[in-house]
């Protein structure tokens, strides 16, 4: 908790979190539950008991930071979560440049009550300094979490907080992995300078070569790698990353993706498993698994994880969206439009909203609808610094629909110049399928659904049947 007077202060508390979370997954023999999972209990009204049981854990850490000047005063204790005991607090009050000795000081008065013989191992682990200089700390607590929001506006100034930790520790390697994962998703969005992948894979190596065992920064090179379409590199360096954080979800839920757009379900399915076991309590997960099973063409499985999630976040609109796919694979148009129409003011998923009620519409033969929605989808994603061919051919066969068979002929043709020019996967064999299916060529339609299924796609009378 952050008890500092100024609410601003927040990211500072959530650093300390995660940062001592950091240590204590260092010690053998300790098992930590993954920040994504923890962070969802922030100012929660939960019993630690009720906690536990959910993350499946035997005991809990709370405390507050409180923050006025050049002082910080830290309060920790532990919880026996399964007996409801405290079984050691403590206060530490220092000034803000011996910040991270008190973070080792922390996790290993932890570790003691947990795990009574620490190996020197441990020890060293805990004592590790990534930076010596507290303003380039705090500079780089500030980017991380404007970073974490995933949108354009956050993302740019997380890079001038990077860099400006940088400038006070030329050697700071967290900060060079964020600036590598900052630029990696401007590189995604597209932005005038047009190197931004380029310089994501600067930072990125310089990280890791000053600091080999970064997760971060393995993971933030596998980030550029997956975005410039050398996936097989990405992969490698996601592998590294988690081989060195095993609660390194993103990694894992990256490696996931990968294989599920190569249409290598089994290899998708056992890494998308492992990050719903890390985060088995955060929406995001479930959707990610849920939407595996549909993708398979498994949709009972599909609907019991979502009922699952929906029973613990009623209101998570990702989940709900997912609910919402299932009952248009169903057939029940009605209910799918009412729960894309409940979302419709969501900004976070927008663009995936009115994609899904394009969809319902298209289903319906309401070509004005579909029109309508898809193209507020694709005027959504442009505004975020997106695009989605997929989106793309969807609005050309509602423009044939139309009438205007000239205009979406060129659309389809232009979409499948570039497809063409990306690396082979199942995913744009399935794209390439539906526009010749659009375009009556129904030979060449087949053929690529063939070619799918060499590629290991499992769900072809849904594709198919959608084309």
């Amino acid at each position: 908790t952050n008890m500092s007077a100024e609410d601003d202060n927040e990211y500072f508390s959530d650093g300390m979190t995660e940062d001592i979370l950091t240590l204590l997954s260092k010690i053998q023999g300790l098992s930590v539950t993954s920040r994504t999972s923890i962070m969802q209990y922030k100012n929660t009204e939960k019993d630690t008991r009720r906690i536990a049981r959910e993350l499946k854990v035997n005991h809990l850490l709370e405390g507050s930071v409180r923050r006025e000047g050049n002082q910080v005063r830290i309060t920790a204790q532990l919880i026996d979560a399964i007996n409801d005991n405290h079984l050691w607090a403590k206060t530490y009050d220092e000034e803000l440049t011996s910040i991270f000795s008190v973070q080792s000081q922390v996790a290993e008065d932890i570790a003691k009550h947990l795990k009574k013989n620490l190996a020197i191992n441990d020890r060293q682990e805990m004592k590790y300094e990534k930076t010596k200089d507290y303003s380039a700390y705090d500079k780089y607590l500030k980017g991380r979490q404007h970073y974490r929001k995933y949108n354009k506006e956050d993302n740019e100034k997380a890079i001038e907080y990077f860099h400006a930790a940088l400038d006070i520790d030329h050697n700071y390697s967290n900060a060079m992995a964020g600036l590598g994962d900052a630029y990696a998703q401007r590189g995604k969005w597209g932005s005038e300078e047009g190197n931004d992948l380029d310089s994501a894979l600067y930072f990125s190596k310089k990280a890791i070569s000053v600091d080999p065992d970064l997760s971060e920064g393995h993971k933030a090179l596998g980030l550029a790698y997956q975005y410039q379409g050398k996936v097989d590199s990405a992969l490698q360096e996601y592998k590294i990353a988690i081989n060195l954080d095993p609660n390194n979800d993103m990694a894992s839920n990256n490696i996931g993706m990968i294989y599920r757009k190569k249409g290598d379900f089994k290899e998708s399915a056992k890494w998308i498993h492992r990050t719903f076991a890390i985060n088995k309590t955060v929406p995001i997960s479930t959707m990610n698994l849920a939407d595996m099973y549909l993708e398979i063409g498994d949709d009972r499985m599909a609907k019991s994880i979502t009922e699952d999630g929906l029973a613990a976040h009623p209101d998570n609109s990702d989940l709900q969206l997912t609910k919402g796919e299932i009952l248009l694979r169903e057939g029940n148009f009605d209910e799918a439009k009412k729960i894309g129409n409940n979302l419709i003011n969501d900004e976070t998923i927008s663009s995936r909203v009115h994609a899904f009620l394009g969809d319902v519409f298209l289903r319906e033969k309401d070509w004005l609808k579909a029109g309508e929605h898809f193209g507020e989808a694709l005027a959504d994603l442009k505004a975020k610094g997106g695009h989605s061919e997929i989106l793309e051919a969807q609005y050309a066969l509602v423009e044939f629909k139309q009438g205007n068979q000239e205009l979406a002929q060129k659309k389809w043709i232009n979409i499948l110049d570039h497809v063409d020019k990306k690396e082979k996967s199942a995913e744009n064999c399935l794209l390439k399928s539906g526009i010749y299916a659009s375009m009556g060529m129904k030979e060449k339609a087949l053929l690529c659904l063939e070619e799918a299924k060499t590629l290991n796609w499992l769900c072809l009378l849904y594709t198919s049947d959608a084309a």
